[in-house]
């Protein structure tokens, strides 16, 4: 709901500072945790400080969406997917490869808009900005959910790798079904999943096109 009462808005305002005050003890305190000696106690912490920093980005994206005009409100939401290190390219064979940041183990519907929205923007911008670009209709898709090992090395690989049916690898791919492809039912697309360890945390789709003579295997 917009914010139009001046009072209204500096609570808002003035609640997100305290949350950003206590984002910022939580962050502190995990300088003094060794996530070797207490992993749990590491875990709980960061897994704190991770959801309040997210609860704050969430608001102050609100307050953007309800005091802001609409098309500066379209503008930021264009340059979070650059912020979140989203990129799509496409490359010589006229594949479409996009790369965003890894996805979370555990996330309620509500807050897939973190990821959804800017992805959305940003393959906006790529349909707009290729006026012959054509959707693409027969297609494999690969995803890769690369790992980070540094980052998980107190835990074991095991317990860090997502379900491929993660809530928002769904949504990911509704997202890229809207812009750039005509169905993705089985019929026309084939999927690929994959995760790998190296030392960065990342996920990667790649779209390629392949001819409708290419028959799927449910084909006969």
């Amino acid at each position: 709901m917009p914010i139009h009462n001046q009072n209204h808005l500096e609570q808002v305002i003035q609640s997100i500072v305290h949350n950003m005050e206590l984002h910022t003890k939580d962050v502190a305190a995990l300088k003094g945790i060794n996530p070797a000696q207490s992993p749990e106690h590491y875990n709980k912490k960061a897994v704190a400080a991770a959801l309040q920093g997210e609860r704050i980005t969430r608001r102050l994206r609100s307050l953007v969406n309800d005091v802001v005009s609409p098309s500066v409100a379209r503008e930021y939401t264009g340059k979070v997917g650059n912020e979140l290190g989203i990129e799509v390219n496409i490359v010589n064979d006229g594949s479409i490869v996009i790369t965003m940041p890894g996805l979370l183990l555990h996330r309620s519907k509500a807050d897939l808009g973190y990821i959804t929205k800017p992805l959305s923007a940003v393959l906006s911008e790529l349909v707009t900005g290729n006026p012959q670009f054509v959707r693409l209709e027969h297609c494999d898709i690969s995803i890769v959910q690369t790992y980070d090992t540094q980052i998980f090395k107190t835990r074991t690989m095991r317990s860090c790798v997502r379900d491929y049916d993660n809530l928002e690898l769904a949504s990911i791919l509704n997202v890229i079904n809207i812009h750039l492809l005509t169905d993705d039912s089985g019929y026309y697309c084939n999927m690929h999943l994959y995760s790998e360890f190296s030392d960065i945390d990342m996920t990667t789709v790649k779209i390629s096109k392949r001819e409708a003579t290419q028959k799927n295997p449910i084909e006969t």
